[in-house]
């Protein structure tokens, strides 16, 4: 794959100059998407507080066009500091006394701060962090100039995607309580953080890897078919960060292998364009459950509603179609989900009141699923 490497000087991005020590990169100069200065300002609340020391500290966040995120840490004058990002994103670092910092190296002691947003949209980025970094990354620059990369458009394989796998250290795996019920990043809440990227973590598929994964791991693991290869595989669980995806990669193979990233899904925030579509179920009279039979499009909900009683029992079970069921209490809480990877749902009902059966499809699709409560 072919990369682009580009100097950041005077907060500036320009093209790299001829001493630029990068082998084997073509150098050309950037289009002038990011401002002299940010056009907003940091919003305490967006802004992280780090310590950076001789080792690389890689960091993701989302960042958009509107709306920036910032990172501060204590730096000592003639310090170097080092960053590098695979995403194309703006930059700027502002000294102690707020001024634009004009090289790679710190000229008051103080605390630091690096604004980042988008030039435009929005984008999920890794950054990459240090001060005097002792050996930094192979990415990083040998001069004292911080460095953005933009990537290649070209896809990534997924054999790409599983190359270069290293053994997770014992502190990452305990970043996870492994099982968990979900693994993989939630939705953001923020409307203006989207489109959002997701990078799928698969195991190949097999029933072995299935229920090693539910059981070890991730409990809504699932068996579907994978976009980029049209292939049936089994989803563990999907990333905002290509970097957690990547550890979460490694700490799938040193238990089982051939875990692999897939490329980018990108997801829209449709909240806006969903159509939710309600209606009461009601079963004959003298029958304990029924089936429902429908069809839904990406854009649609539907919510099935039913009356129990706290203490009975409801099964749900998908016969026919690729869609997803998830069960809402009466206090709008989901408390179990039905889908191609486990059709199957059961459980004893918390309390009284109208539970929803809602049905969500990521492609048009026609269903058929039965509800019992005894």
């Amino acid at each position: 794959m072919k990369t682009l490497y580009f100097c950041l000087t005077l907060l500036m991005i320009y093209g790299c100059t001829a001493n630029s020590q990068i082998s084997g990169a073509k150098v050309e100069p950037i289009s002038n998407n990011c401002p002299a200065k940010p056009e907003n300002s940091l919003d305490p609340s967006d802004v992280k507080s780090i310590v950076l020391k001789n080792q690389m500290l890689t960091e993701s966040k989302i960042a958009n066009q509107s709306k920036s995120v910032g990172y501060t840490f204590e730096g000592k004058a003639g310090q170097k500091l080092n960053y590098h990002t695979t995403n194309a994103i703006c930059i700027w670092v502002f000294t102690p006394d707020n001024q634009l910092l004009n090289s790679g190296f710190l000229p008051n002691s103080g605390k630091y701060t690096i604004q980042v947003s988008a030039p435009q949209g929005s984008t999920t980025f890794d950054i990459a962090m240090g001060l005097d970094v002792v050996s930094p990354s192979p990415t990083s620059p040998p001069s004292s100039s911080a460095t953005v990369t933009t990537p290649s458009r070209a896809t990534n394989s997924s054999a790409n995607a599983s190359s270069s796998v290293s053994k997770p250290s014992s502190e990452q795996i305990a970043n996870y309580k492994f099982p968990m019920s979900s693994c993989g990043d939630p939705l953001p809440a923020n409307p203006n953080d989207y489109p959002v990227d997701f990078y799928p973590v698969y195991l190949p598929d097999s029933e072995a890897n299935l229920q090693l994964a539910r059981s070890r791991f991730c409990n809504d693991a699932l068996s579907k078919k994978r976009k980029d290869t049209g292939t049936q595989a089994i989803q563990v669980a999907s990333f905002i960060s290509k970097q957690r995806a990547i550890e979460f990669r490694d700490i799938l193979n040193s238990e089982t292998s051939g875990a692999s990233i897939a490329p980018p899904t990108r997801v829209f925030n449709k909240s806006s364009q969903i159509s939710v579509e309600t209606e009461r179920v009601k079963f004959n009279k003298g029958s304990t459950g029924g089936s429902i039979q429908g069809s839904i499009t990406p854009a649609q909900r539907k919510r099935y509603l039913l009356w129990c009683i706290g203490g009975q029992s409801m099964s749900v079970q998908i016969q026919k179609g690729s869609v997803d069921i998830a069960v809402i209490d009466p206090d709008g809480q989901i408390i179990g989900r039905a889908n191609n990877g486990n059709s199957q749902w059961q459980r004893r009902l918390p309390s009284r009141g109208d539970y929803a059966i809602e049905v969500s499809a990521t492609s048009d699709a026609s269903y058929i699923f039965s509800i019992e409560v005894r």
